[in-house]
């Protein structure tokens, strides 16, 4: 009787623990979003054992709080390719920031870099993609807050 007691409550807990991250994972994903046909990558270029990816990106902040967010950047191509060492990078802004504040209600565009390390054997090709289509981008939200 009570192995099934623990059981249901290791049920309960994990049940609970699911419910509680797909709701923030929502709240984050319904507050701000990406505007994709309003970003893209900008420019590609080497400096030192770097490789930056320029960007210009537009979020789009659908709820009445202002929010602060992360960009982060799926490489997972560029580093199953050999390019670069990281698989994810987190964009910064003109003032060497990670954080990007969106205003309540409002769409607001930004010039960003993504900076990542060159892998010592990387193969030299043309960085930048034809059709300039932006690596898929996620948001995280940081703070949130009122007006």
């Amino acid at each position: 009787m009570k192995k099934i007691f623990i059981e249901i409550l290791c049920i309960i807990f994990i049940l609970s623990s699911f419910i509680s991250c797909s709701n923030i994972e929502a709240k984050t994903a319904n507050c701000c979003r990406l505007i994709e046909d309003e970003s893209w990558l900008s420019d590609v270029y080497i400096k030192n054992n770097s490789i930056y990816y320029s960007c210009y990106v537009t979020v789009k902040n659908t709820s009445d709080k202002n929010v602060t967010v992360k960009l982060i950047g799926d490489l997972k191509e560029e580093y199953d390719t050999g390019i670069i060492k990281e698989t994810t990078l987190c964009a910064i802004n003109d003032e060497s920031s990670e954080y990007f504040n969106i205003p309540s209600n409002e769409k607001v565009s930004f010039d960003v870099v993504f900076i990542g390390t060159l892998q010592p054997d990387y193969q030299k090709y043309d960085f930048l993609k034809n059709n300039r289509l932006l690596f898929p981008v996620t948001l995280e939200q940081i703070t949130e807050t009122n007006y």
